[in-house]
C-alpha cells in the first residue's frame, strides 16, 4: 500500500514554482493552499518528467499536443487528474478553453476537498 502524502510541504511561488522563503525559513503550505498547489503541480507536470516516477503527470505530448484533439478526450484527462489529487472529494465546477491560434490550454474549476471549496484559474501551457 502506497504511503499516504504528508499533509504540509514546501510553499511554491504561484507565479514562479520557485521555494518561498521568509527571511531565511523555508515557508509551508497546508490546508486547502496545499490541495490547491498539488493541483497546479500535477496539472503543469509532463508525463515522464519526473525521473522517480514516469507515469506521474498528464500526457501533453502523448495525447494532449496534437494536432485536432478531441476536447472531450482533454477534458476528461484533466478531471480525471484533479480528481486524483488527494484530498480532492469531487469536482463542482469545470470548464475549459483550447486556444489553437495562441497554442494554449486554459482551465478554470472549482472542487470540494476535505478542507472546503478550492478554486483554480489559469492557463496550463
Amino acid at each position: 500500500m502506497a504511503e499516504p502524502l504528508p499533509t504540509v510541504d514546501l510553499g511554491l511561488d504561484v507565479t514562479t514554482n520557485d521555494l518561498v522563503f521568509t527571511g531565511r525559513n523555508l515557508t509551508t503550505v497546508s490546508g486547502a493552499a496545499l490541495v490547491a498547489q498539488r493541483l497546479k503541480v500535477i496539472l503543469q507536470l509532463f508525463k515522464g518528467e519526473w525521473f522517480l516516477d514516469a507515469d506521474a503527470g498528464i500526457p501533453w505530448f502523448q495525447e494532449i499536443l496534437e494536432k485536432g484533439v478531441d476536447v472531450t478526450v482533454v477534458d476528461a484527462i484533466l478531471r480525471a487528474a484533479i480528481l486524483g489529487v488527494t484530498d480532492v472529494n469531487r469536482l463542482l465546477i469545470y470548464s475549459s478553453e483550447i486556444d489553437a491560434a495562441a497554442r494554449t490550454i486554459s482551465v478554470a474549476f472549482t472542487v470540494d476537498t476535505v478542507y472546503g471549496p478550492v478554486v483554480f484559474e489559469g492557463a496550463l501551457l
